[in-house]
């Protein structure tokens, strides 16, 4: 935790100890995830990795969007585990009034995330517009850069 946070914003860190930061680290990567209250670690998911967390603080909602069309999303209070499947879309949001706190580990050496966001800026304007009945205007080129902390 001496390490500046791989993400940074006012509404949370995320930390990793991945094999970049830990060569001996060869087969996982951790993560500490601080969300402020109402805050959420924007809609993503890990095409490498399998995903565990592990509540330390406060209270969330953890959203899986997974590639068979099924949804599910889990209310986690302090003590609890949440396992996120390899490619299984995800969000994290702190409901409550306080900060919160989750301890993760990948199945992975290496931290990789790719995220709605990102994805909705790459995709091409005209399959947005034409799939979700806007014009190609409403789909301006976002924010560029790493995971997002967002309120």
């Amino acid at each position: 935790m001496a390490q500046p946070p791989r993400v940074k914003s006012p509404m949370g860190t995320i930390h990793v100890a991945s094999a970049k930061e830990y060569p001996i680290s060869t087969a996982l990567t951790g993560i500490v995830t601080r969300l402020k209250a109402g805050a959420m670690h924007e809609p993503h998911w890990h095409a490498h990795a399998n995903e565990w967390h592990y509540v330390a603080r406060g209270k969330v909602r953890v959203t899986l969007f997974a590639t068979d069309k099924r949804l599910a999303t889990a209310e986690m209070s302090p003590g609890e585990c949440a396992y996120i499947p390899r490619n299984c879309g995800h969000s994290i949001q702190n409901i409550g009034t306080e900060d919160c706190e989750l301890v993760g580990v990948l199945d992975s050496p290496r931290y990789e995330e790719a995220t709605l966001s990102d994805w909705m800026r790459r995709a091409p304007r005209h399959l947005l517009a034409n799939n979700l009945g806007l014009s190609e205007e409403a789909f301006t080129p976002g924010r560029k850069g790493k995971a997002a902390v967002i309120a």
